[in-house]
């Protein structure tokens, strides 16, 4: 279950040169995710500071320490981790490891979205994966598989967004203007393996009925993607698709329009959401949101399944609908951030809707939330 995205539960301690000198410096906890006993910090580093991640466990015995560091883990060299005799660290500063994580159970998942020119990957987590358990927390958290993807290419982003559910992991990848969703499972190929099972693309750009493409089904409710640079053009032309935050001044940029389908993503049982916050819908920039439902036959031949994009039913341009997103345990509620949406007349003051599943197994929007206290440049909606 994912934390929200700035989270404040952890520090990681970079140590980075300046002058000759060795400075420490503090950078709280970037993503954040927890399960049960279980949490695990994301920390991405700096231009010359590789990122790493932290695990941390319930104590339910010393009430004083309630949560216990754990460990602190890297990307490897290994890709086939039960095969490794050793594993030694090749993680370094501008892979972005630790930007995005998330948990399930004793399993967690890290993305790396820099590695390789910006090709990007994913690293998988278990808690004791080791044939032999000696006891000690050197061997608790460790690697046990790096997922790419099968069309890999330089400047995929592949890892920006990472969700984790059960058996079911989602990656996506920002590529400009064609955005995916990876969708992976456990033991497919193979015991313990993380076999790719289906991307999830963004629907077509242009107007009439939106279709997945390579995806089978076609209930949608917008009816255009980003088609044009909108609020998010840059002066030189590109427009911004993200931008690191205490990163100097790295961006993620295309020379062409994207509707940034990928930025963000969850997983909750058999369902999927991954956002677009660029979506064009009525105006520029407005924003939207993609539903799937995941479905075990997928493995064999894509069979018809609920597919749905929506967007807030007020939303504005430059609202940034489906910047962030959550959706309950029981499947039975969403969660959409709306970061820049203007409320009693504040700039990007901010909005989160709530999305409800009725009988037919499709989300509507059930209500709006909007800080009682509106102020200009809050973000509201920014994490959930």
């Amino acid at each position: 279950m994912r934390a929200p995205t700035c989270s404040q539960f952890s520090v990681c301690y970079l140590t980075v040169v300046a002058d000759g000198c060795e400075v420490c410096k503090q950078i709280s906890g970037w993503d954040v995710a927890v399960s049960g006993d279980f949490v695990v910090s994301g920390c991405y580093g700096s231009t010359s500071v590789a990122g790493k991640v932290e695990f941390f466990e319930r104590n339910p015995v010393d009430g004083s320490a309630p949560w216990v560091f754990i460990a602190s883990r890297s990307a490897t060299s290994c890709s086939n981790p039960p095969s490794c005799t050793t594993q030694s660290d090749v993680s370094a500063a501008g892979d972005f490891f630790g930007y995005s994580v998330d948990i399930s159970g004793s399993t967690a998942i890290v993305g790396s979205f820099g590695v390789t020119t910006n090709t990007g990957a994913a690293y998988i987590f278990e808690r004791g994966f080791d044939t032999v358990f000696d006891g000690t927390t050197s061997n608790m958290w460790r690697l046990s598989k790096v997922l790419v993807a099968p069309d890999a290419a330089t400047n995929s982003f592949f890892g920006f967004s990472v969700a984790l559910d059960g058996s079911y992991a989602l990656v996506t990848s920002l590529k400009a203007n064609d955005g995916k969703g990876y969708l992976f499972a456990r033991n497919y190929g193979g015991v313990n393996n993380w076999g790719y099972v289906k991307a999830i693309s963004q629907p077509a750009i242009g107007a009439g009925a939106l279709d997945y493409t390579g995806n089978a089904g076609a209930k949608h409710s917008v009816n255009y993607w980003s088609d044009g640079s909108g609020t998010a053009a840059r002066t030189d032309g590109e427009q911004l698709q993200h931008k690191a935050p205490y990163y100097g001044d790295y961006a993620i940029t295309s020379t062409a329009a994207s509707a940034n389908f990928g930025a963000s993503a969850v997983i909750s049982g058999n369902t999927v959401a991954i956002g677009a916050p660029f979506a064009d819908v009525t105006t520029d920039d407005i924003g939207a949101i993609s539903l799937v439902q995941i479905n075990p036959t997928w493995r064999q031949t894509p069979p018809r399944h609920m597919e749905q994009t929506l967007s807030g039913a007020d939303t504005m341009a430059g609202d940034r609908y489906g910047a962030s997103l959550h959706i309950t345990a029981d499947n039975r509620y969403a969660v959409v951030g709306a970061p820049s949406a203007c409320v009693s007349e504040k700039t990007d003051s901010g909005a989160t809707y709530l999305l409800s599943r009725s009988a037919n197994m499709q989300f509507t929007q059930y209500t709006k939330l909007v800080p009682d206290d509106p102020e200009d440049f809050a973000y509201f909606g920014e994490c959930n």
